[in-house]
Formats: C-alpha cells, structure tokens, sequence
C-alpha cells in the first residue's frame, strides 16, 4: 500500500547492502531484480559526505526497499536543491513515486539550508512529469541532458522571505509613476516615451484607502462625486474582481462621453528579495534586432525602457520584461511572452531578471495584470511579489 511507504535515512551501509558488500542492515529486504544499476548505486553513495547528513533517502514499504530519492547534489548557495527519485522495476506503477515527491517536499520543508526544490525530467517522461506537477512543481523552463536528449526543468518554492509592508507613500508614488499630472494634479497622459492617451479615471484601492486621478476633461462636481464614492470602497486582501461599484462609477461618466475602455485588475509588489529563475540578457539599442521576428513591437522601445530584459533562444528573443512607467521609487513591468514559448516558465525568469535589476537601482518592483489572467497572476504569487492594490482604470 503506498499509505505505507516512509522515508528511511540512507547511510553507507545501505549502499554496501545494495552493492552486495555486506548483509541487510535493518532487516530490509529487496524486490525482485534489485533497485538499480550498480553504477547508480555508487554515483548514489558518492553523494552522501557531500549532503552533510541530509537528503538521501531509501523508499521502505512494509521493510521493502522499492526505490530511492533525495538531492542530488547539497543546496546551493541560494537554497536551491535539485531533487531524483526512482522506484525499483518491479514495484512502478503502484504511486511510489509520488508519494515519495509528497515526503521529500515535508523532508526539505525542515531542512533549513533549502529554500526551493528543482528537478529536471526528460521531455518524453510523462510520469516523472505527472509526479512533479502533482507535488506542486510548476515549470520553469527547458534544458538538455546528454543521455535524455531536450529536459523540462521544474521548480518549488518552499520558503520565501516575509515580504515587507508596501508604505502607503510607496502605493502614491506607484500611481504617480503611471502618469504625466499637470500643475493642477489631473492626469495628461502615461508617463512613458511615448505619451499614451491616459484614461478619464483611476482608482487604486490599497489597504490604506482608495486614491483616485482624474483626467481635467473630467468635470470638478463629477470628479467629487466619484471621488466620495471610491472613498466609501473597502480594501479585500482576497477580492478577485473589479468593485461591486462599478456600474456606479460608469454612470457618473457616461453623460459625459462615452465609454471607450474598463481595465480592472491587481498590482504586486516585490518587497523582498528576488530570486532569479535563469539566465537573460539585457536588452538596448546594440542587440535590439534579437526581438524582431517574435517580438519585434519592441523594438522601438529598446532605447527607453530600463532595466529592459529577455529570455533567448537561438538568435531570437521569446519571453521579455521591461519598465514601461519609471520613477525614481518605482518601476512597473510590461511583460510578454510569445505565443509559440508560453507555459515553459520563460514570463518567471523574465520577470525575476527584471524585478532583480530594479532592486538594484534602489527602486521598487510593481507588476501589474487583470483579474481574468490567471497565468500572469500566478507568475506574481510564484516570485512572492505582494498583493498590493487593485486598480480600476475607465477612459
């Protein structure tokens, strides 16, 4: 029964047993045709001084010992361990596998040198695959292995650090990074190279209170009567739509023109450090070219946007993040990925490239989406950006 299978340490004299160099020590036993390759076995035994006592475990089912797992090297500096796991020939297919992913992730939970679990699998391994995304792994990109040909890599993070509280001063100076104001505080346009058309209104409720910005074509009595409305909205910390409001506030501006657009949607934050999920390569006018082709209507802002990064493959650019509004507290990313590149973790090591970057400038990282978009919104919660606003923005 899988219910029964433990996690047992693993010791030397394990693999002494299992290399046939001494008799079973705790009256464990082997299912027939062994567990794996000699030269498996002793890579497995090479590794235990390196783990510095932890991380290497037998699978024992009713004193069986129907496989192996563990890390396969000692966490990373950053706190990164790459996990393996097999199950002996003769006992697959009965769910060792992924009860053994459950353990490994409770194991390492309690390890306090890991912060993230790894692991690779082949392209073809569906089962391995099934394991991983059942235990939580989500992908994150694609690799090689000489022996397996083109890998998925695969991520989960256990701890991140407890983000800090984003100051109201800093939610201020997020909507002010948005747009050009006039002297008078109503709004121009976006603030960005090329001077979009803002919207009419914008109202961002955070957990300190609702801010609001109106365009000067908005009428003085119009603009207080939406401003005592979004005064009266309540901050959720779970909501998941636009406010219940809402027809409210396109009724107060529909006599004055009619609606042309309603975004609604979260604002994250990254308050704590930013763990970066790959490799990517920043982006200006010298290597711009590496975006035409699939995301070549970027093209013209590679000479504005900073930090401007990308994922690349071969010669072309897939995946990319870049600061679309700049202040000097705040920057907020434009994110895409092309259609052809999407679901293979590229928008996560993208997006942490950037927000890394941005940090470094002594700024904050705002990444903002739409309540519909449920994988962009998982991209913010992976990294352990901060729900920190809801914006409602109607032109």
């Amino acid at each position: 029964m899988v219910s029964e299978l433990k996690l047992l340490p693993a010791a030397d004299d394990h693999f002494a047993w299992l290399l046939g160099e001494r008799v079973a020590p705790d009256d464990l036993r082997l299912p027939p045709g062994g567990l794996d390759r000699p030269e498996v076995l002793r890579w497995l035994r090479q590794t235990l001084p390196t783990l510095g006592g932890h991380g290497s475990w037998l699978m024992v089912a009713d004193g069986e010992v129907v496989g192996g797992c563990g890390y396969k090297r000692p966490p990373s500096a950053a706190g990164d361990a790459e996990i393996g796991y097999g199950v002996a020939p003769a006992r697959r297919r009965r769910g060792f596998a992924a009860r053994a992913g459950r353990l490994i992730v409770e194991a390492a939970r309690s390890d306090p040198r890991v912060r993230a679990l790894t692991a690779e699998t082949a392209v073809g391994n569906v089962a391995s695959q099934r394991v991983l995304a059942t235990n939580g792994f989500f992908k994150v990109g694609r690799g090689h292995d000489d022996d397996e040909g083109e890998t998925i890599l695969w991520r989960l993070p256990l701890r991140l650090p407890p983000p800090a509280k984003v100051s109201p001063p800093l939610l201020e100076s997020r909507l002010d990074a948005l747009y050009e104001t006039d002297a008078g505080g109503h709004i121009v346009c976006t603030n960005s190279w090329e001077r979009q058309p803002a919207p009419r209104f914008h109202l961002m409720l955070t957990p300190g209170g609702a801010r609001t910005r109106f365009r000067a074509d908005v009428p003085k009595d119009a603009a207080r009567e939406l401003a005592a409305l979004a005064a009266q909205e309540g901050w959720q910390a779970s909501c998941e739509g636009p406010p219940r409001t809402l027809p409210r506030y396109v009724e107060l501006l529909s006599p004055l023109a009619p609606i042309q657009e309603i975004v609604s949607g979260p604002a994250f934050a990254a308050t704590g450090e930013v763990v970066a999920y790959g490799p990517v390569l920043d982006i200006d006018a010298g290597n711009a070219e590496l975006l035409r082709g699939r995301l070549g209507d970027w093209l013209a802002d590679a000479p504005h946007r900073r930090p401007f990064v990308a994922v690349v493959q071969g010669a072309q650019a897939v995946s990319l993040c870049a600061s679309v509004r700049i202040s000097p507290a705040v920057h907020c990313a434009g994110v895409e990925t092309h259609p052809d590149h999407r679901g293979r973790g590229h928008a996560l090591t993208a997006v942490s490239g950037w927000a890394q970057r941005v940090q470094a400038l002594g700024a904050t990282p705002f990444y903002s989406t739409s309540w519909g978009n449920a994988a962009s919104r998982a991209v913010a919660t992976r990294l352990g950006f901060q729900f920190a606003a809801a914006d409602l923005r109607i032109t």
